[in-house]
């Protein structure tokens, strides 16, 4: 007859085993982590740009490129993100790992609606902001209108307050006319929170803000499809849609 094996050998036995297993699994964590973050095997060899429209695919990869080599789990994708949105045509970037290699960098660029003058002319965004394209600009850039602070700006804050104005006032007047007539937009003029946009024939219209843009621009087509323009080059006030004002030039 088999004796039974004493307690304590059993506790002894399953103490050993649990140390084994222990051993196993931190010798395997250990691993892993090794492999992630320190061995050569899951480096980053590559960078992908997506989205770039006007922007150069080599100024995202530029910004990147002393990361080619780290481990791919050791890129502080934030960081990269920041950097990314740093370059002045990029509005927004995301940065996603590809494993066991890649780094995915995609960006939305700006959108220049209007230019500043000379003598160092910039593009505007919608939101006001000014970059300088590292780009040679495209015909379609070149035909923006421009935007002119007809008054110093007292700080960064209120320049880009007044580019934004201006850009939003010559998106508003090009979207809301026909074709024909929202081409022929060649310059917003912006004094504080005013604006005045002057078309390539000279016609001028006092805008305002951006409020009740809608309501301006139908008001401003009604006006002049009414009363064909004519070398005297009207001046249209519709700061005040409801009670909007044709004048000849030399009224302002």
């Amino acid at each position: 007859m088999r004796r039974p094996t004493p307690r304590w050998v059993e506790l002894h036995l399953l103490h050993r085993r649990r140390w084994l297993l222990l051993c196993v699994v931190g010798t395997m964590v250990s691993g892993a982590v090794w492999v992630l973050f320190a061995s050569p095997w899951l480096t980053l060899r590559t960078v992908r740009v997506e989205g770039t429209q006007t922007l150069a695919v080599e100024q995202v990869q530029h910004v990147t490129q002393h990361l080619v080599g780290q481990p791919l789990a050791r890129v502080d994708r934030e960081q990269v993100q920041r950097q990314v949105q740093a370059i002045p045509e990029v509005a927004a970037a995301s940065v996603t790992r590809h494993w066991p290699h890649t780094l995915e960098v995609r960006v939305r660029e700006r959108v220049a609606v209007a230019r500043t003058g000379e003598p160092t002319p910039r593009l505007v965004d919608v939101q006001g902001v000014t970059w300088t394209a590292a780009q040679p600009w495209t015909p379609t850039q070149r035909g923006l209108p421009e935007i002119s602070l007809t008054a110093p700006s007292l700080g960064q804050q209120s320049e880009q307050a007044a580019y934004r104005l201006g850009a939003q006032v010559a998106q508003q007047v090009q979207r809301g006319l026909p074709p024909a007539l929202g081409v022929e937009v060649s310059q917003v003029q912006v004094r504080a929170d005013q604006a005045v946009v002057v078309f390539t024939d000279g016609r001028q219209v006092l805008w305002g803000d951006s409020s009740n843009s809608q309501s301006k621009v139908e008001v401003l087509a009604v006006l002049w499809g009414q009363d064909a323009p004519t070398s005297t080059s009207p001046l249209v006030d519709v700061r005040d849609p409801t009670h909007p004002i044709a004048a000849p030039l030399a009224a302002r």
